[in-house]
């Protein structure tokens, strides 16, 4: 790959509009994937100024990052390597310099069965083996961020109990709280979301597409928006920091999903669950 990633003045603060919680699957157009990305994430940055960026999500047995990590162009993108391998810069052929950055991550699924997310990093962890707040450990030892995911149904009764553990005893600069398209515009803030960030809690949203053809379109549509510096050598690594930063404003943005479409949304993972 070509190494065109363009450069940033070291301490020099950029604007950043992130999607926190992609998936890439087999059934999407990873040229697709680009485009949609790029053109929304601009669309919520406001222009072109945003450093737009995703950071990845990938569910056990999915490689979409080392697909992209090992080819050399897809429709108009073209890839470029940085100093660390859970990092990708892109740009269209016919322009020059970064138009989306590309993070490694992962969602794993804990013992309580909960998912907390991986990013900014690659860590091979197994689902359903290592408890919520060891699993928040791991991450960071991998130089990596943990966010908690809201997903419909996981934060009530037993997990919900689990969930309030975490808020109540894990450190704000190693865990973040996941908001995504799956929760409607109509259902409110959860009452555990709202409690996270009283204690100091970053709350980031994401996207989440689900592994249906389509999906795609979604991507970059919500998300969240911060300040600072970015070493485009080591982005991942530099971005990590940021996220862990108890200075650094994070503030959501985009919309999630009506209560139409996430009633289509729902009905195709449970005729899914039942093939």
């Amino acid at each position: 790959m070509s190494n065109n990633a363009r450069k940033l003045t070291s301490g020099h603060e950029s604007r950043f509009i992130l999607d926190g919680h992609v998936h890439l699957y087999p059934v999407f157009s990873m040229a697709d994937v680009l485009t949609r990305a790029s053109t929304n994430l601009r669309a919520l940055g406001g222009g072109e100024d945003a450093e737009a960026v995703l950071l990845l999500t990938e569910g056990s047995g999915c490689s979409g990052f080392v697909q992209l990590f090992e080819s050399r162009r897809f429709g108009e993108w073209i890839p470029a390597a940085t100093a660390e391998t859970t990092s990708l810069s892109f740009r269209r052929a016919s322009e020059n310099g970064t138009a989306l950055w590309v993070m490694a991550g992962r969602q794993i699924i804990s013992r309580e069965n909960l998912e907390i997310c991986a990013l900014c990093c690659d860590p091979d962890l197994p689902d359903r083996e290592i408890p919520a707040h060891e699993l928040i450990k791991r991450i960071a030892g991998f130089n990596g961020v943990a966010a908690l995911n809201w997903a419909p149904g996981k934060w009530f009764f037993r997990r919900g109990r689990v969930v309030r553990e975490l808020i109540e005893n894990e450190d704000p600069g190693e865990l973040l709280i996941s908001d995504t398209t799956l929760r409607p515009t109509l259902w409110p803030e959860p009452l555990l979301m709202r409690e996270a960030k009283k204690r100091g809690f970053g709350v980031i949203g994401g996207s989440d597409p689900l592994p249906f053809s389509g999906e795609e379109r979604l991507i970059g549509t919500y998300g969240f928006s911060l300040n600072g510096p970015l070493d485009p050598d080591r982005p991942a690594r530099s971005l990590a920091a940021l996220l862990r930063s108890d200075s650094v404003s994070i503030s959501r943005c985009g919309r999630r999903s009506g209560a139409l479409r996430f009633l289509k949304r729902q009905s195709k993972i449970l005729r899914k669950r039942k093939q």
